[in-house]
């Protein structure tokens, strides 16, 4: 791995995990898997007709007394620079595949599940939140508003139309949820009380969260 993608998808590690108070007891680069060794992965481990056509997607296997995980990214997803609008895009990808990779483990840490709407729910709201405060802690003004719009509107789904509503009703549940916390703790600037809500948002079940978020 090339140390730009190894000191991008770190940092993005460790602000994910300064966000939630997490110790997951494992790294995520340990994790990926590059275009070249894709194919032979996924002739051996089959999974859904388009988990392997994605720029980002997590494969998990589970065995009798262990999970498998590999983290596909494409090779051209290299670096994470937050603050850089056009790079936006890319940025997001990565952010996406760490905080599955990490929510993931999170759950078999705590002998939870976890559905496939709970952890692309959870993912978007970390792709607003992550961006958010890395371009706040570079020094950048950040408009909310405008970073959630830039996320949640006006985006295209590239998945298999059996998956596409679901990737469609956690983008929309995490607008609302990004929309209460902009209202609620970002325009108000209130940072320190941000912190104990999105972390206990983090540590709720698909249900929990839904519940929490329509509850707003």
């Amino acid at each position: 791995m090339s140390a730009p993608r190894r000191d991008a998808l770190g940092a993005l590690e460790a602000r994910l995990c300064d966000l939630y108070a997490l110790t997951p007891g494992v790294r995520v680069r340990d994790f990926v898997v590059d275009d070249a060794a894709r194919p032979e992965l996924l002739a051996a481990l089959p999974q859904a007709p388009d988990a392997g056509t994605g720029r980002e997607a997590l494969l998990i296997h589970e065995g009798e007394d262990e999970l498998n995980l590999a983290l596909l990214l494409e090779d051209r997803l290299t670096t994470s620079d937050p603050c850089d609008d056009d790079a936006l895009d890319e940025h997001c990808a990565l952010l996406e595949g760490v905080s599955h990779l990490l929510y993931v483990v999170d759950r078999a840490q705590a002998g939870r599940t976890v559905s496939r709407l709970e952890l692309e729910l959870q993912a978007e709201v970390d792709k607003f939140l992550g961006t958010f405060v890395m371009r706040r802690l570079a020094g950048m003004a950040v408009c909310p508003d405008t970073l959630r719009n830039r996320l949640f509107r006006g985006f295209t789904v590239d998945a298999d139309p059996e998956a596409r509503p679901r990737y469609v009703e956690a983008s929309r549940q995490a607008e609302r949820y990004c929309t209460w916390l902009t209202q609620t703790y970002l325009q108000r600037a209130r940072l320190d009380a941000l912190l104990p809500e999105v972390r206990r948002f983090w540590r709720m079940s698909q249900s929990e969260k839904l519940g929490h978020i329509a509850a707003r």
